[in-house]
């Protein structure tokens, strides 16, 4: 692992503000009801600005905007461009919008990951790439795990209860497998928080789980 420090603004912040300006529908069906006079602005709102946005800032030109990389620091000028015809006051460092901040690269190196699986004395060893991707551990460089995998559905339990992947199913001191993505059942303004992996994995560890399986749908 190496340590780099690139400049870094909130594109994806912006990029989320811009989708909620497009859709106020689903922001005023929120548990937090817009004002009137905020909604009335909204509705007055031109889809065509943010759609010129989106286009430039979602072009393959940028390279996919990799944290550090060169389309990363363009869509970031393109942004700051942005606040700055808009009239925004710079908050950064030296008077700029950009914000120095340290970031830590992690290098996966496939030919030391490996998983198997042993079911009934048999066992099957996993091809990384084919069968099988690993990310790196920001902790512990070098780590293995060795326990029974239970199957949780998708990891998700609504405010209420409801719905609950976890109810009757024992998961202290083992793996969990779990699909991507989030149940059709549950409410639709729910389903994009609940299907974060920052409210899935606590919610596995939350449960006494050791580790973690996503599966991929095909």
């Amino acid at each position: 692992m190496r340590r780099s420090f690139v400049f870094s603004i909130l594109v994806f912040v912006v990029l989320a503000f811009i989708l909620l300006l497009y859709n106020p529908l689903a922001l005023a069906q929120s548990v937090s009801p817009i004002p009137p006079d905020a909604q009335a602005a909204m509705g007055q709102l031109q889809k065509e600005p943010f759609r010129a946005h989106m286009a430039f800032l979602s072009d393959d030109l940028l390279e996919g905007r990799g944290t550090g990389a060169r389309g990363h620091e363009i869509a970031a000028r393109c942004v700051a461009a942005q606040f700055e015809a808009i009239g925004l006051k710079p908050a950064g460092q030296d008077g700029a919008y950009f914000q120095r901040v340290p970031f830590r690269q992690l290098t996966v190196e496939p030919e030391k990951c490996a998983v198997s699986i042993t079911e009934n004395g048999s066992t099957t060893q996993l091809k990384w790439g084919d069968d099988f991707l690993m990310r790196g551990n920001e902790v512990y460089p070098d780590s293995s795990i060795e326990a029974p995998v239970v199957f949780v559905g998708y990891s998700v339990r609504t405010p209420d209860g409801s719905y609950d992947d976890y109810a009757g199913v024992g998961v202290k001191g083992k793996i969990v497998a779990m699909f991507g993505g989030e149940p059709p059942s549950i409410p639709s303004e729910l389903q994009a928080h609940l299907s974060a992996l920052r409210e899935k994995l606590p919610n596995a560890r939350d449960h006494g789980a050791i580790g973690v399986i996503a599966l991929r749908k095909p």
